[in-house]
């Protein structure tokens, strides 16, 4: 049940930053990848690579479940997670994506951070951004900060959702 709500809110999230207009071609143009699987996690998680290739416009997306969730761990401005993207060409180095490479970008730890959940205006909940690089391969870092419980944790998961594809219709 986790794994539908999470892709009805990329789903959302996509017809809102694209306008409700582009809801009738998304299933001919449009595919959603699970970069990190929801689940509860204590120590920061990277998660799986995604091609985009044949692909015009990439979102990536990063959600954090809300304090007092099953999880319970809770947010401090020393205890946080972030959101990083991270891009590559194939061979197997990573980098951080530039900020100027994603729309929605926030200041973190490294460049390429899409979302902070802590404290005040950075609660937990859903970040996203519009990948811009020219890289064939991203993929979402969810990167804690501070002292996090083992028996806690917090909830996240990240997708990417590919759009405008070159061919049509892509392959679900």
């Amino acid at each position: 049940m986790k794994r539908l709500n999470t892709i009805l809110l990329a789903f959302l999230v996509l017809v809102l930053a694209l306008g409700l207009g582009a809801w009738t071609n998304l299933y001919n143009d449009t595919t959603i990848v699970v970069s990190i699987s929801p689940d509860t996690m204590s120590v920061s998680t990277v998660g799986d690579s995604v091609d985009t290739m044949g692909y015009n416009s990439v979102f990536v997306l990063g959600h954090i479940a809300a304090e007092g969730s099953i999880a319970g761990e809770t947010l401090t401005a020393a205890k946080y997670v972030e959101f990083e993207i991270e891009e590559s060409t194939g061979s197997g180095v990573w980098s951080d994506v530039p900020d100027a490479s994603l729309t929605n970008y926030v200041a973190g730890n490294n460049d390429g951070t899409i979302g902070k959940a802590a404290l005040a205006a950075h609660q937990p909940g859903t970040y996203y951004a519009q990948y811009m690089g020219s890289k064939r391969w991203i993929r979402i870092v969810a990167a804690t900060t501070g002292d996090f419980d083992a028996d806690e944790g917090v909830i996240v998961t990240a997708l990417v959702i590919r759009t405008d594809a070159k061919y049509k219709p892509v392959t679900h």
